[in-house]
């Protein structure tokens, strides 16, 4: 093996490398270094036409991108930064095109992988693949906190880069050009250039890695086409949340859901501590565990998952609706407020006292079993001060505005419908509330009823109320109201987030409050057939592609170890396996017999090369030599076609001697060279 094919292979092997210790990819890194080890080894070649390795090369692009738009990925650093499906998938394009490489010849004869144009792919590659860091840190502290990289990582990523810059240096230098220098200055020089290399690699590591976030962010805000930040589905919400999901790229899909009905309102995240001015779940979830006691008549289905139970007591008829989200969602699952059962692909899931329900990884679906009967247990004396608790420094002005509005209504029922009474007389829906400088926007929008959005009259609902004496919670979410007719599915778009209270009520217990005037409230829009089967082609593939996923994570391990337990015990398992290994090596004894008996000298290729070149050059003067048509057979047509045309027998001439080459002894290198001036 060539030294710069060597030092090639390192250069792939430690962008695998990044993609496995700093994301959690594993099958990729594995398959594409095994496939570049093969090729190179095997050391066959092919030299295809300039055309077609663009062809190839645009070919392969596209596959990525229809990847990464059908499968953007669904890993927790998806979640905080929206482009990271798009870098795996970039970083997988560069990396197979690396790949490709050790298979191909440059039309010179060399290895592609020792042309320098290969360590612009894999610096590219590289660039790529290290924007699939991922925090193995338990939780950011908000969006706006501090990163710290765990130290594992970043001592990874410092040998990874430090690594890579170090192997690109060697490559150059091995494949420069090599001068007439004294070999103390020579040995002088090269020590210079790979301590210099090895110095900017730690110092860029180091940097990328330590403030790779804020660039990240720097380029995440000043991108046109980037997706806003989905904050709103953690454990604290601000009062722009939805409305800036909302705004920009509102279009964009966000939730698909298979369901018989509308699924109507979709909680993400329930809030019961008002810091102004934001909202904050103040309960922490408990871990539920797989439920084996689950009535029969669930309708889920091993695919689904375990099942967990959010409401043990309920009762059917029970019904089904299969989530898949679209877009990070900070591993929040999407449920109905009368959602009873779980079931998801994960071993654990967390539920908080308000029934937020949410997991560590965010499956790419899940299932809720809606309740027909759901128990009503009154509200705990610790429960009830949880949810009618307001901020300690709150406008007493809307304490006041509270009583007034609900006085001499005892019912909850009757102080909730005073209480959206309020709200429908003198408010306005709008985009575009600016609260004056140092006052509260809420009490702003409470007292001085300026135009606002959801998140404000959700807010406002929640705090009349618990100042009325109604337990109250705020919610945020989708409203999924919006039909696929093609797929048979119903989907939510970015615009239809939405924020709203739940009550309450004694006897009843909790309900929705929809205090949003009727023109802020998110609505099914009319879309066209051909964008409805698009969308549906490609919630098809999605979904077979997570079919399989499923089988190769799930029953493709449990078949093998099902196997191995009906051959386990060590004179068959060790009789299994030597023979398993015996065929291995006859099998590969024979085909590398067979390629070494078909292996093409290097003449004969170069022979081949110029028989595709005259044939090439004939055809446009009007004479194409077909498949069946012998080199002998063509040189009689040439000279047969034409009278006094030298160029015809000079042509035909070469044809012949061509054929004694190549089907006589071994060509000698004078032969070669003397058909190459003639053919010119």
């Amino acid at each position: 093996m060539k030294r710069r094919t060597l030092l090639a292979l390192i250069l792939a092997a430690l962008q695998c490398a990044t993609l496995y210790v700093l994301g959690d990819a594993v099958a990729f890194p594995l398959a594409a270094l095994a496939a570049a080890l093969a090729l190179a080894f095997m050391g066959r070649r092919f030299t295809p036409s300039r055309d077609r390795q663009i062809y190839a090369a645009l070919g392969l692009a596209v596959v990525y991108f229809i990847k990464w738009r059908i499968w953007p990925g669904d890993t927790a650093y998806a979640s905080i930064m929206p482009n990271y499906g798009a870098s795996y998938a970039a970083a997988q394009y560069f990396i197979t095109l690396q790949v490709a490489a050790f298979a191909l010849r440059a039309p010179d004869g060399a290895p592609r992988e020792a042309k320098p144009s290969f360590t612009a792919l894999a610096i590219i590659g590289m660039v790529f693949a290290a924007n699939r860091i991922v925090p193995l840190v338990p939780m950011l502290a908000t969006w706006y906190g501090v990163f710290v990289p765990p130290y594992t990582d970043a001592i990874w990523y410092q040998f990874l880069s430090t690594a890579f810059a170090f192997t690109i240096a060697a490559y150059y230098l091995d494949s420069g050009v090599r001068q007439a220098h004294a070999p103390r200055i020579r040995r002088i020089a090269l020590g210079l250039i790979l301590a210099a290399a090895i110095g900017l690699g730690y110092v860029a590591g180091a940097y990328l890695f330590v403030y790779g976030r804020e660039i990240d962010q720097w380029l995440f805000q000043h991108a046109p086409a980037a997706p806003s930040s989905v904050a709103g589905f953690s454990r604290n919400a601000r009062l722009d949340s939805m409305t800036g999901m909302r705004t920009k790229d509102g279009e964009a899909l966000a939730v698909r859901v298979i369901a018989d009905d509308a699924p109507g309102y979709l909680r993400g995240m329930a809030y019961d501590l008002y810091d102004p001015p934001r909202w904050r779940a103040s309960t922490p979830g408990q871990a539920l565990e797989p439920a084996w006691n689950a009535p029969e008549d669930l309708p889920v289905s091993l695919s689904d998952g375990h099942v967990f139970a959010l409401r043990p007591g309920a009762s059917g008829p029970w019904t089904r609706q299969e989530v898949w989200p679209v877009i990070a969602t900070e591993n929040a699952l999407f449920t109905s407020l009368d959602t009873a059962w779980l079931g998801v692909r994960t071993d654990t899931v967390d539920a908080d006292a308000d029934i937020s329900a949410s997991v560590e990884s965010a499956p790419t679906s899940h299932v809720n079993i809606r309740a027909g009967a759901i128990p009503v247990e009154a509200l705990s004396e610790e429960e009830r001060q949880r949810l009618t608790i307001l901020p300690a420094d709150l406008d007493p002005r809307i304490t006041a505005l509270a009583q007034s509005l609900t006085a001499g209504r005892q019912d909850a029922l009757a102080k909730i419908a005073a209480v959206l009474a309020y709200f429908r007389s003198g408010f306005e829906y709008g985009l575009n509330i600016q609260a004056p400088v140092g006052e509260d926007p809420l009490t702003y929008f409470l007292l001085e009823r300026p135009a606002a959005h959801c998140e404000y009259f959700a807010s406002g609902a929640t705090v009349l109320l618990r100042a009325s004496g109604v337990p109250c919670r705020y919610v945020n979410g989708y409203v999924v109201s919006e039909r696929n007719e093609t797929g048979g599915f119903w989907v939510a778009r970015r615009r239809d987030a939405h924020a709203w209270a739940e009550a309450w009520i004694p006897a009843q217990g909790w309900m929705i409050v929809e205090a949003t005037p009727p023109s802020g409230l998110p609505e099914a829009a009319e879309s066209s057939a051909l964008s409805d089967a698009w969308d549906a082609i490609r919630f098809q593939l999605r979904r077979s592609i997570d079919g399989v996923r499923q089988w190769l994570a799930g029953t493709l391990p449990r078949l093998c170890a099902q196997c191995w337990r009906s051959i386990q015990g060590p004179p068959l398992a060790g009789g299994i396996i030597l023979l398993l290994g015996v065929l291995g090596s006859a099998i590969g004894w024979r085909m590398r017999r067979r390629y070494h008996r078909h292996r093409v000298s290097p003449a004969y290729e170069n022979l081949r090369r110029l028989l595709a070149d005259a044939d090439a050059q004939m055809k446009r003067l009007g004479y194409k030599r077909p498949p069946q048509e012998t080199l002998h057979q063509f040189a009689a047509r040439l000279r047969a076609d034409g009278v006094n045309e030298p160029w015809r027998e000079t042509a035909a001439a070469w044809y012949e001697q061509y054929a004694g080459a190549r089907y006589g002894p071994q060509p000698e290198s004078a032969v070669l060279e003397r058909l190459l001036l003639q053919k010119h």
